[in-house]
């Protein structure tokens, strides 16, 4: 998704950097590979597409966030748990973050509409009631093309029960 995000950003004029802890030389004419410290200094704005592996569990945490020389818009499209949520709320209240997009959760696995609003924690009230964060459903991959893929299997699933 990634390479994906940065052609799109690239239409528009952006100075494109990355940083993968896994891989190198996947530089290109549209992405600036560089380093997390080069990163840091520079980013304004922060797209994280990185999978979810026990070793990145909370990557995304005060320390990093408060790393960055900028103050930042931070973009999850990843895994909700690389993104350590209390520190993300703590980052947005004292401006270091500006805005947040969040397309995942660290709670991804609860399913928050069967949950009453009681039941959130403090973090995911107030990512719900902030100006400062934008929450999408997990659909940032989604494609027209995936969306009639999914329309296909679930006519099929619906056919096969009247069989």
């Amino acid at each position: 998704m990634g390479k994906a995000v940065a052609k799109k950003l690239s239409g528009f004029g952006c100075h494109i950097i990355a940083y993968d802890k896994y891989k190198s030389g996947f530089g290109n004419e549209v992405v600036r590979e560089t380093s997390l410290e080069d990163m840091l200094i520079q980013a304004d704005i922060v797209s994280i597409h990185i999978n979810y592996i026990p070793e990145n569990l909370y990557f995304i945490n005060k320390n990093l966030l408060n790393a960055f020389r900028k103050n930042i818009y931070l973009i999850n499209t990843s895994r909700g748990k690389v993104l350590h949520t209390g520190d993300l709320v703590q980052c947005i209240q004292s401006g270091k973050v500006m805005k947040a997009t969040l397309d995942v959760l660290e709670y991804e696995d609860i399913r928050l509409r069967n949950r009453p609003k009681e039941a959130w924690d403090e973090n995911m009230h107030f990512l719900a009631q902030s100006n400062k964060v934008f929450l999408s459903p997990h659909i940032a991959g989604q494609t027209h093309e995936s969306g009639a893929k999914h329309a296909r299997v679930l006519l099929e699933k619906i056919k096969s029960l009247y069989q």
